[in-house]
């Protein structure tokens, strides 16, 4: 996860090219929660407290102020709470009973900010896979309350969909070595291309006397228009796609390991990017596009404790 807590990681442009978690997501991750009655009262008064672990620049953080006013939120990287932060002063000079605070913390451990039994929902988007699972469970089952709602997710692996030939271009260039393959952390990447389906079985399997009522489910942009409740579609320009690759922390490795090659070099890995799709494809910078991405997510509650 160094990428993202690199000083020189443009923590603004997460934030403008990544794709947006869509308001139906939160809404669902709200009617699960609030399938407990108390769990629905505290929402309806604002009492609920709010948990984001992996906050980025606030991906998650920012549209759930829609629904609570007590968050807090952490990130290993101090660069992303510090965009957080600038993101949210907007939120906090418009609503004075929003209640925010932005950590710099390793996830696996929260006790310096978070007490025991105190929060009601925790979301995760986007970084399960870099954190000590285990430990991440056993922490988020400390800070949960009875019934309270543990929520990750996950997407990468974008498809274009209808043109099998932009997908070849994309995985030769996303995961070739001689373009950005050998710039990903491994055991990482590995984990997340495997949507999770190792975290989540270690929650059902070693936390089943802390969680329960799972909800677990995938999405393979290949079986579009199939959909599940948690998933990414995006029309955008070529334009934009690649300057999204840019915040893939594959591509800011490249960039810092050959910081003498300049962003107009035709040597540049994004300038090679854009000519495989120009030479094969005849595609411009302006041409339209249709992605959707890969994705998983799981719901569970906290068993309450005897």
């Amino acid at each position: 996860m160094t990428a993202f807590s690199d000083k020189n990681f443009k923590a603004s442009d997460y934030s403008t090219f990544r794709p947006q978690y869509q308001d139906t997501w939160f809404r669902d991750i709200l009617e699960y929660h609030s399938r407990i009655a108390e769990n629905k009262t505290a929402i309806e008064d604002k009492s609920s407290k709010v948990l984001d672990i992996g906050c980025g620049p606030g991906e998650a953080t920012i549209p759930l102020i829609k629904y609570f006013n007590d968050i807090t939120s952490i990130d290993l990287s101090a660069v992303m709470i510090n965009q957080l932060k600038e993101n949210m002063r907007r939120y906090q000079d418009e609503n004075p009973d929003l209640k925010f605070n932005g950590f710099v913390s390793r996830s696996e451990d929260v006790s310096e900010f978070i007490d025991d039994n105190s929060i009601d929902l925790v979301t995760a988007a986007e970084c399960v896979h870099w954190f000590d699972i285990e430990a991440w469970f056993q922490e988020m089952s400390r800070v949960l309350k009875d019934n309270g709602t543990l929520a990750y997710w996950c997407y990468l692996d974008p498809i274009f969909l209808g043109n099998s030939k932009a997908n070849d271009i994309y995985h030769e260039m996303a995961y070739g070595d001689e373009y950005l393959g050998r710039y990903w952390q491994k055991e990482a990447r590995g984990k997340i291309r495997n949507l999770l389906r190792e975290s989540h079985g270690i929650l059902q399997d070693k936390f089943s006397d802390k969680f329960k009522d799972f909800e677990i489910d995938y999405y393979n942009p290949p079986d579009f228009p199939k959909q599940i409740k948690f998933h990414l579609n995006k029309k955008c320009k070529l334009i934009d796609f690649i300057n999204y690759a840019k915040t893939w922390s594959s591509g800011h490795n490249w960039i810092k390991d050959h910081s003498d090659i300049s962003e107009d070099s035709d040597e540049y890995v994004f300038n090679i990017f854009l000519k495989k799709f120009k030479d094969e494809l005849n595609w411009e910078i302006d041409t339209d596009i249709e992605l959707s991405w890969n994705s998983s997510y799981c719901l569970a509650r906290r068993i309450p404790r005897s």
